[in-house]
């Protein structure tokens, strides 16, 4: 393995100035990169893939706004989700350098976002409870740029003892946004079962909604081998002992919005990634394992420990998943500030790498 590392963890500045070129105009494999987000340093890593065993790390080359959440690739551009900036940044997609940064508005926490068919961004917001559509594209006015907010109807019951929904996930699909609503209560614990809510892009409305088995329902995923969307819930968590360990993943057809799945999970799954394979490979905020199940039976294929052997207190949490053009499947672990590389046919660890401070975000450029 041929790695060269530019910066260092140890220096937390940001060098804006070291130079990145992402762009790649051939299908093959090679060379592809991998775009870090740092919730707790804010900045953005770069892992150049220039061949097998070939890598350069780029680490805090680029600044984001604060607790980046998400990074999307849309119409050349990358976009950076950050939540206490309350803020969405944009780069270039090949040299990252920030285009523009837009306020989502004061207080909202944006949590996630998807894109629409006509390009136009969909953002689940934390604390103000709402969904928000904005036109992030170049050349807006800034009071141009909010197109819509649609909160929760006000005759709305979320399931359980009095709790807030607390909108996270979101993803639009063809005329739909559904939007998972975790139900959480005054400690930002489950509160009741999780809430899936379907929104009508057309007449912007709340035209829906699905109630869970599983609680603190944190992101949806899209099954496009299945027809399929999964509600990832993390479950109930204890003020002592932390996540209880009751997760779970739901399927919904999003033609019938029926729930036509339910696997529990040991653990608690915060991430949901589905591979060539068919498998749902799921990040747990419980410890840093990694499982893969079989998503026509929920069996669980395999179990990887990504945890680290010398931390005594065993604090570890899977924050992000992606795969990339050569088939490797990139986890993040935000505790350790690591990056691994699983085989996804057998469930082995190929690669790790120190990265960023509190990894959150993965996003891969080819």
């Amino acid at each position: 393995m041929l790695i060269l590392v530019l910066a260092g963890c140890e220096d937390p500045a940001v060098d804006e100035d070291q130079p990145i070129d992402l762009n790649d105009d051939d299908d093959a494999p090679y060379p592809y990169a991998l775009v870090i987000g740092g919730g707790l340093s804010e900045t953005l890593s770069v892992l150049k893939v220039e061949g097998p065993g070939e890598y350069v790390l780029l680490d805090d080359v680029r600044a984001t706004g604060q607790s980046i959440t998400q990074t999307l690739l849309h119409s050349g551009e990358l976009y950076a989700l950050c939540s206490l900036s309350n803020s969405v940044v944009v780069y270039d997609q090949g040299e990252l350098q920030v285009q523009r940064e837009i306020s989502v508005g004061s207080g909202s926490n944006p949590i996630a976002m998807d894109f629409d068919s006509q390009g136009l961004a969909w953002i689940a917001n934390f604390m103000e409870q709402d969904v928000s559509l904005y036109d992030l594209s170049t050349g807006i006015n800034a009071e141009d740029r909010e197109l819509a907010r649609i909160a929760l109807p006000e005759e709305f019951q979320l399931p359980g003892d009095e709790g807030w929904a607390r909108h996270s996930g979101l993803l639009v699909v063809d005329q739909r946004v559904f939007v998972a609503l975790p139900n959480l209560d005054g400690d930002f614990t489950a509160n009741g079962p999780g809430v899936v809510i379907v929104i009508d892009r057309a007449e912007r409305n709340q035209t829906a909604d699905l109630t869970l088995t599983g609680s603190d329902t944190v992101g949806l995923v899209e099954d496009l081998q299945r027809g399929l969307l999964w509600a990832v819930s993390a479950g109930d968590y204890d003020q002592q002992d932390g996540f209880v360990g009751n997760g779970r993943v739901e399927a919904i057809d999003p033609q019938t919005l029926e729930l036509v799945r339910d696997f529990e999970v040991n653990g608690a799954p915060i991430e949901m990634l589905i591979d060539e394979q068919g498998l749902g490979w799921l990040g747990n905020a419980r410890n840093g394992v990694l499982t893969a199940i079989d998503l026509e039976s929920g069996e669980q294929v395999y179990q990887v420990d990504l945890r680290d052997q010398d931390d005594p207190l065993g604090l570890s949490m899977i924050s992000g998943l992606t795969l990339s053009p050569d088939g490797l499947l990139w986890v993040t672990e935000f505790n350790h500030d690591r990056l691994f590389a699983i085989d996804p046919l057998s469930g082995e660890k190929v690669e790790s790498f120190v990265v960023n401070d509190g990894p959150d975000t993965l996003t891969v450029i080819d």
